[in-house]
C-alpha cells in the first residue's frame, strides 16, 4: 500500500490535481484492504488495518474537498482540528488524520 500511498501523494502535490487518477487510486487502496479485512484474523494485524482505514479517510477528505473546489466545507471542518494540534490536545488519532490530509494536500488547510 506504501507505493500506491506514494503515487497519491505525488499526483496531489502536483499543480493540478487528477481526481479521476486520484478516485482510482483510491478504489486500488479500498480493495487491498478488503482483501485484507478477508484474511486478517486475531488483533495482530489491527494496527496495520487501522492504518490502512486512516489512509483511505485522509484519501477521500482530500478527494471530496478537492472535487467540490471552494465551496466545499472541509478544509473548515478541519481547520479547528489543524489548530488542536498545533496544542499538543489533540486526541493521537485525530492528529494523525490531520497529518496525513496535510500530507497530501498542504494547501487544503490554510491558516
Amino acid at each position: 500500500m506504501m507505493k500506491e500511498k506514494s503515487k497519491m501523494v505525488q499526483k496531489l502535490n502536483s499543480s493540478t490535481m487528477d481526481t479521476q487518477a486520484l478516485e482510482q487510486d483510491l478504489r486500488a487502496q479500498s480493495r487491498a484492504l478488503c482483501a485484507k479485512l478477508v484474511t486478517a484474523h486475531g488483533q495482530e494485524h489491527d494496527d496495520a488495518l487501522r492504518q490502512d482505514i486512516a489512509d483511505i479517510a485522509a484519501s477521500m477528505l482530500v478527494l471530496t474537498a478537492t472535487r467540490e473546489g471552494a465551496a466545499s466545507p472541509i478544509p473548515a471542518l478541519l481547520k479547528p482540528a489543524l489548530l488542536e494540534k498545533r496544542d499538543d490536545t489533540a486526541a493521537p488519532a485525530k492528529g494523525k488524520l490531520i497529518e496525513k490530509v496535510q500530507a497530501m494536500a498542504p494547501e487544503l488547510i490554510k491558516l
